[in-house]
């Protein structure tokens, strides 16, 4: 399935501002980082990987969040009606 134009563009900011408030813990450490990124698209919802943590020579810590919006408003999808794995 694929995103409209003005889908694209919303959730190209919203992946900038996931990334952007996981950083902040990190934003003075050597290593910090946060990448968010699609990993899923159908009719009704986005899916959603974000990993941040340190990835340096002595800490390597990871945190994987998964995440899913509505494409109609980009609102996330309550954590109650998440299918979970």
């Amino acid at each position: 399935m694929k995103l409209t134009k003005a889908e694209k563009a919303g959730v190209a900011v919203l992946l900038k501002n996931l990334e952007t408030d996981a950083y902040l813990p990190y934003k003075n450490l050597s290593g910090g980082f946060a990448i968010a990124k699609i990993t899923d698209i159908d009719d009704e919802t986005i899916s959603i990987e974000l990993k941040h943590g340190i990835q340096d020579g002595d800490e390597d810590t990871v945190h994987t969040e998964r995440i899913q919006v509505f494409r109609k408003g980009m609102e996330l999808v309550p954590p109650a009606f998440m299918i979970v794995e």
